[in-house]
């Protein structure tokens, strides 16, 4: 599993899936970008995160926001333009699948520096991203700036508007989201998880630790009993992931929490671990995030 990881990495930095040059701004919809500094280590980065702004965007209306996070060796620019994000965007929202919804293309990443393919440092900086990151600089600076569901961005008001928030990814940014699940579930409602299993126990947690990654994860709608959510999870039939996923969805399911309607799994027949099985999986549940 990990060699296969590595060839993916290799594989995205041939594609250039690196940069992290500015996008380019068109008629419509349009993407934006904001900025924000965290401290990591005992030293302040300063961050950006890819906005997608639907078209007609109205600051006299409210804004369902998800968040969307890469995979390892990637970057918010690279996931964002390789997967060609905008244009599926503005096709979902022409289809009524997913109309009147930010968005948000972060990474887990404090700086370019930090994209090694090293999978036990890329583990560390996702826990801080869920942790630390998301609800304390990227979230607090997104929904003040955009008009959201949230009138404020106290954490009161971020419980309440929850329904309106999703969080989601690929590969690690999938990982990232079973951590968020974990640590943030009093606000956010859908978790979009793509490609990644949950390694809340251990690496590849879901099919190599199963009972006990699913033990853990029961914990959280116990200690939420009143909070409602939605895990989309999905991977191609020829991902790896797949495996690890399913075993960790069933075993899930044994728990009281979990049922078909709040824990759901589809799998793409014939689809690999790629950035072209990720979009089709988004598509697929695009309409029953919010």
């Amino acid at each position: 599993m990990k060699l296969f990881r590595q060839i993916i990495v290799v594989s995205i930095c041939i594609w250039g899936l690196l940069s992290f040059s500015e996008p380019v701004h068109a008629s419509g919809s349009k993407t934006e970008t904001v900025t924000y500094k965290i401290r990591y280590q005992g030293k302040t980065y300063s961050k950006k995160a890819l906005v997608y702004v639907p078209a007609n965007y109205d600051k006299q209306k409210q804004y369902d926001v998800l968040y969307f996070l890469h995979g390892s060796g990637d970057s918010a620019t690279g996931f964002y333009e390789n997967s060609h994000y905008k244009q599926v965007l503005d096709k979902l929202a022409k289809q009524g699948k997913l109309q009147n919804t930010l968005v948000v293309f972060p990474t887990f990443y404090p700086s370019q520096a930090f994209v090694t393919g090293d999978y036990q440092k890329d583990d560390k900086l996702s826990r801080f991203f869920a942790r630390t990151e998301l609800m304390g600089a990227l979230i607090p600076k997104v929904e003040a700036k955009y008009s959201t569901y949230a009138k404020s961005t106290t954490k009161k008001e971020l419980q309440q508007t929850r329904a309106h928030r999703a969080i989601g990814g690929f590969s690690m940014g999938a990982i990232t989201s079973w951590y968020v699940f974990e640590e943030q579930l009093p606000y956010f409602k859908t978790f979009v998880t793509l490609g990644g299993d949950s390694w809340v126990i251990q690496e590849d947690g879901g099919g190599t630790a199963t009972k006990q990654t699913a033990k853990k994860l029961a914990q959280t709608p116990k200690k939420y009993p009143d909070l409602d959510f939605k895990i989309l999870a999905g991977a191609g039939s020829r991902d790896p992931a797949a495996e690890l996923l399913q075993k960790q969805i069933r075993e899930m399911k044994k728990y009281r929490g979990f049922n078909d309607t709040d824990l759901k799994y589809y799998e793409l027949p014939g689809a690999h671990h790629t950035l072209e099985a990720t979009v089709t999986l988004f598509e697929h549940y695009a309409k029953q995030i919010f």
